[in-house]
């Protein structure tokens, strides 16, 4: 996060069965968890339905806001080879990794470019660019997927979206 690499852990589906809720399960489990990593990460981070989003402050987690990133497509050339996913080959390929492979050294203006079919207008993100120079950071609806962080890492005011792929 701006240009700094953080240790967080994510805690996901944190549920209590309905029979058992209202006993201080769920504060026992954080205490817990928070003795087995305090000193070992940056941050913990998680995402929250509606259900619960004034449960998690009461712990010591703060809500994050998050912000999708958009610009207009400079030029899109469309050169990059789209996966069919009706070849079982190239469905293995996606499971094994959700990214763009190229040389480390391109920027992100060029793949872009090169992802995009011809025509596009715009683009957005479904992450954080390491350089959000020319992008427009626009707040993220999370309501029915919050964001909340506890430890240093993300208390500030920087804007960013985690990836979608690591919403649980």
């Amino acid at each position: 996060m701006q240009g700094k690499i953080y240790n967080c852990i994510q805690l996901g589906t944190i549920m209590t069965d309905q029979e058992y809720r209202g006993r201080g399960l769920s504060r026992y489990l954080f205490s817990e968890v928070r003795k087995d990593w305090d000193g070992k990460c940056d941050a913990m981070f998680l995402f929250a339905n509606e259900s619960v989003l004034d449960f998690y402050p009461g712990l010591g987690f703060h809500r994050k806001k998050q912000y999708r990133f958009e610009k207009k497509a400079d030029q899109a050339f469309g050169k990059a080879k789209r996966l069919s996913m009706g070849t079982s080959e190239n469905r293995v390929l996606l499971r094994r990794c959700y990214d763009i492979f190229c040389e480390t050294d391109r920027e992100l203006d060029e793949i872009l470019s090169a992802a995009a079919p011809v025509g596009t207008k715009k683009v957005r993100l479904e992450f954080t660019p390491n350089k959000s120079g020319d992008f427009e950071a626009a707040t993220y609806d999370d309501s029915d997927d919050a964001l909340f962080v506890y430890g240093s890492a993300g208390s500030g005011g920087e804007k960013l979206l985690f990836p979608l792929i690591s919403h649980t």
